[in-house]
């Protein structure tokens, strides 16, 4: 049975108190659990470094939950990320892999986490249709491409991204059982069919 690290990336302030990403974090741990080993970090709780990189080591699978806090992860996140993925543990300077004479090509290979998967939850006030739209203020990027940043850090960790969750518009138009609705049917998509571990058959 796979091990998934389900962290939870909310950051509170008045304005967002995080019931949203704690629905969905929910969401993650009834739908996850039934089939592989869970741990969790909620950074809000506090964490011991030396104990999140050993979760880290373990974990086939992690999967982020966080809003979106001006175009990026809440400060909260960053620097447990900061903290956390440190040099010797989730990266090297580049020359581990590289044949003797060889010039390494930046950030290829540096990671210290290869094989680990990792999935992206987000909440966001924007709408859908502000993705994929040229004249729209992202200026025609998909979710992967507005978490540009955040999909380059795990490269360069040597992570694989998975398909990544948006629950949109949550401010304006919150539908928070129409969003855990779609996590699950994601979820189920996207980890639960092609990582766990087909049940057998029972024998006659």
């Amino acid at each position: 049975m796979k091990n998934i690290l389900l962290i939870n990336g909310h950051e509170f302030y008045e304005f967002a108190k995080g019931q949203y990403n704690q629905t969905l974090f929910k969401v993650h741990e009834d739908i996850l659990s039934k089939q592989f080993n869970i741990t969790k970090t909620i950074i809000e709780d506090g964490y011991d470094i030396a104990e999140e990189q050993e979760k880290f080591k373990r974990a086939d699978i992690i999967v982020f939950q966080f809003p979106v806090y001006w175009f990026g992860m809440p400060a909260a996140l960053k620097k447990y990320i900061d903290v956390v993925y440190a040099y010797g543990v989730f990266f090297g300077m580049g020359n581990e892999s590289s044949q003797a004479g060889e010039q390494p090509k930046y950030g290829f290979s540096n990671g210290l986490m290869p094989g680990k998967k990792y999935m992206l939850s987000i909440t966001t006030n924007a709408p859908n249709e502000v993705f994929n739209d040229e004249d729209g203020f992202f200026e025609g990027k998909d979710l992967e491409g507005f978490l540009f940043n955040v999909h380059k850090t795990h490269q360069f960790c040597g992570m694989t991204p998975l398909k990544s969750f948006a629950a949109d518009n949550v401010i304006k138009n919150p539908q928070p059982e129409a969003h855990s609705k779609d996590l699950e049917v994601h979820l189920k998509s996207t980890i639960v069919t092609p990582f766990a571990k087909p049940r057998q058959a029972a024998k006659l």
